[in-house]
């Protein structure tokens, strides 16, 4: 509930609307809910594709957004973190890289789960994403710290949910 997956679509939908090709994928196998947002009924997701259930362009789907692509997570899994490190997550991100401008991956949250430090084996850079007053500091450092342990980049942070009343 920190507002990782409404940050991302809407990251997704600006820059797909300013003309870059954009590939949204849902990296929560555990919780997935992209799909829920776009509206998307699908028959395969991520999971598929890295359990090897389906062949990339099938894991593909097109939204109402010109330019916007998204992958939704598949059919939930117990235990997500090794088929981020297996071949087929390898094979995924070098077709990705190739054929769109940004990929964007949603991720479970950091401080809860490891499945976020498994993706981000597979990304070039982090943006954090804190709800106001909803984690507890110790929850917020050590997510930075399970992203700076995997030597990956924080671009940025977005401080999510600050009420319009609030002042300096």
């Amino acid at each position: 509930n920190e507002g990782k997956t409404t940050v991302s679509v809407n990251l997704a939908v600006a820059l797909a609307q300013k003309g870059k090709k954009v590939l949204l994928v849902d990296c929560d196998l555990r919780n997935p809910s992209v799909g829920q947002v776009f509206g998307l009924n699908t028959q395969y997701g991520f999971s598929e594709f890295l359990k090897g259930e389906c062949e990339l362009k099938k894991a593909y789907y097109q939204t109402s957004i010109e330019n916007l692509r998204v992958v939704v997570g598949g059919t939930p899994v117990d235990n997500p973190g090794t088929l981020f490190s297996n071949r087929n997550a390898q094979i995924f991100v070098t077709a990705a890289k190739d054929t769109f401008d940004y990929v964007i991956l949603d991720t479970p949250p950091c401080s809860v789960m490891s499945d976020a430090a498994e993706v981000g084996t597979l990304t070039d850079c982090a943006l954090l994403v804190v709800r106001q007053d909803f984690a507890s500091r110790e929850q917020i450092l050590d997510g930075a710290q399970i992203l700076i342990d995997s030597r990956l980049p924080i671009i940025g942070c977005v401080i999510n949910g600050v009420g319009a009343s609030l002042t300096t």
